[in-house]
């Protein structure tokens, strides 16, 4: 277990046995083009973990949790 902060928010993940994604696989999980997954990573509205210098990235289960429930909030306001 690590103790990680992503933007403003602090959680606790075990890293290591989080499911993360592909660009790819996230984009067909909640129903948008990867382009669209990039850009949402970029103006910082998913979170994600970068490899190889930034160019790859794999969004952890957590991330894509997170964004559905501000997703469903902001659509229910």
């Amino acid at each position: 277990m690590i103790s990680v902060t992503v933007g403003t928010t602090a959680m606790t993940v075990d890293k290591a046995s989080e499911t993360k994604y592909s660009v790819e696989e996230t984009a067909r999980l909640i129903g948008v083009s990867p382009i669209t997954v990039w850009r949402k990573v970029k103006r910082g509205r998913l979170d994600c973990y970068r490899l190889c210098g930034g160019n790859i990235l794999r969004i952890g289960k957590s991330h894509i949790e997170k964004y559905l429930s501000a997703s469903e909030q902001a659509d229910s306001n």
